[in-house]
């Protein structure tokens, strides 16, 4: 099973055959708040390494902090946003924010155009998801993920249900992010507000993952 981020590239226009595409997609706000704090201190599977280039200085830096210093000028687009220190040649080391934080870059091909935050990102998503995508699953409902994908791909997912309940307790303790801080409420307002385009791209696949779930069970009855 893979655990990192992979971009959804179109085969389409590549002349390629199309491979299928199944993925997984967390509520914005609790994805963006984990991966700042996985960035800085890692998790058990990641060997309790940092996973960027965010060093010493961000230890301290609660995502509350970032966003209350730069609260008039932040963005979630390509650019990393930088918490600066007095010393302006150490920027560099006051990197505190991942590039690209928005699921929707993984769905929306490897092209340029799709790393800058825009209407035209959210609906080649949303189309990605709706023409390619076998099943788009929700971090918060995995069993159902694995029991869809029992009864429309059986011969890779027969039993993974099982297996999923079986080691769902121990795979949870060891990728759990260390040190994630819960976040003030007005930081979360302001963050939404920030992610629009991520919660209507996260409610899309929402719907359609119920609609499938359902007739899957009306199928099964």
């Amino acid at each position: 099973m893979y655990t990192n981020e992979i971009h959804y590239t179109n085969f389409t226009r590549l002349n390629l055959p199309v491979p299928i595409f199944i993925n997984i997609i967390r509520d914005p706000m609790e994805w963006l708040v984990s991966l700042y704090y996985f960035r800085i201190f890692g998790s058990k599977t990641s060997g309790n390494r940092p996973q960027s280039m965010l060093n010493k200085p961000c230890h301290n830096v609660t995502l509350d902090d970032l966003v209350h210093k730069h609260v008039s000028t932040l963005t979630l687009d390509v650019t990393w946003l930088k918490y600066l220190g007095e010393n302006q040649h150490t920027r560099r080391s006051h990197i505190c924010w991942p590039p690209f934080p928005s699921q929707l870059v993984y769905f929306c091909d490897s092209i340029r155009h799709c790393r800058k935050a825009g209407p035209h990102r959210l609906h080649a998503a949303m189309r990605a998801v709706e023409i390619d995508y076998l099943l788009v699953g929700l971090a918060d409902d995995l069993k159902s993920f694995f029991q869809i994908l029992e009864k429309l791909m059986p011969h890779f997912f027969e039993g993974a249900t099982k297996i999923f309940v079986n080691q769902n307790a121990n795979s949870s303790k060891d990728s759990k992010t260390h040190n994630k801080k819960s976040v003030y409420s007005e930081t979360q307002v302001f963050l939404k507000k920030m992610m629009k385009e991520d919660y209507v791209f996260y409610k899309f696949v929402q719907q359609r993952f119920f609609n499938i779930k359902q007739k899957i069970i009306r199928r099964s009855q």
